[in-house]
């Protein structure tokens, strides 16, 4: 009897401590609050009365800097707040807006492309190029033709596929439609410009036949677009067996996606099925 009173009197003297330490500790944050209320009192006080001039802006930065000094939680010693991204969505398209003003003028225009057997031109600015993608990067810093001559020339596509993609890197808006959506593809994976891919993947979504999965995947496949690939095997795996057996476009696709295709977990066709359809 007597150690159990011993330790029960042991635990309310350890309960009654640590209810001490938290009302003082509660006392002390709310002194603190209080203590920068009041700063901030004082501060707002002395920017609505001070004069223009040197003084006004030497309040307004004392105002600001005990501002997110109590909104972000404090300094230490010397140590600033910590850093924060302010972003206005109104001004963000303001610049695209300027910067889709540039694009294709010849005023300011540095650097041409010319499409073969085409006569017409794109004018871009290398320096737009090169922030946008780490082909024209490359292709500018590393003292090619295209940097000396300012001609970038191009014969594997047309004007109508090449010229979307420029735009977007100005404008960061992209203009497809069903006849140049793959070229584009191509040249957002050879440009290294993500952002289309996952735009195209958004874009063409669940709206697909058998074929059109089969031919989406075989694309996606060869330009690197996992988004893309990913989208058209939600239309392939839940219809895996009839699309193996019986689509014609399961004949047309190429060896790098049949094998990604079959290494899917959750593809649900048995093995007799498979090699009937390998056998195709």
């Amino acid at each position: 009897k007597k150690k159990a009173r011993m330790k029960w009197s042991k635990s309310r003297k350890t309960k009654a401590k640590a209810k001490k330490e938290a009302v003082t500790t509660a006392g002390k944050t709310e002194k603190k609050a209080a203590q920068n209320h009041d700063t901030m009192d004082e501060l707002f006080s002395k920017l609505m009365k001070a004069d223009n001039g040197d003084t006004h802006h030497k309040v307004v930065d004392d105002f600001l800097t005990n501002y997110f000094k109590v909104r972000f939680g404090g300094f230490k010693g010397r140590q600033r707040a910590k850093r924060i991204t302010l972003n206005c969505r109104e001004t963000t398209a303001r610049i695209c807006s300027a910067m889709g003003g540039l694009f294709n003028d010849p005023t300011y225009s540095d650097v041409v492309f010319k499409i073969q057997n085409e006569k017409r031109t794109i004018h871009a600015h290398k320096v737009v190029l090169m922030a946008r993608s780490e082909y024209f990067n490359k292709m500018f810093a590393s003292g090619m033709t295209e940097s000396a001559t300012n001609t970038i020339e191009i014969t594997d596509v047309t004007y109508q596929e090449l010229y979307p993609i420029i735009e977007f890197i100005y404008t960061a808006e992209l203009h497809v439609t069903p006849e140049n959506i793959m070229p584009i593809l191509r040249l957002a994976s050879q440009y290294g410009i993500n952002e289309v891919k996952v735009l195209i993947a958004e874009y063409i979504g669940n709206d697909m036949d058998y074929d059109t999965a089969l031919y989406i995947c075989d694309q996606a496949s060869m330009y690197n677009a996992p988004d893309l690939f990913d989208k058209a095997m939600e239309i392939i795996i839940p219809n895996a067996t009839d699309i193996m057996l019986h689509s014609d476009g399961f004949l047309k696709i190429s060896k790098e996606s049949l094998i990604g295709f079959l290494k899917r977990d959750i593809l649900v066709i048995s093995e007799p099925d498979i090699l009937k359809a390998i056998v195709r």
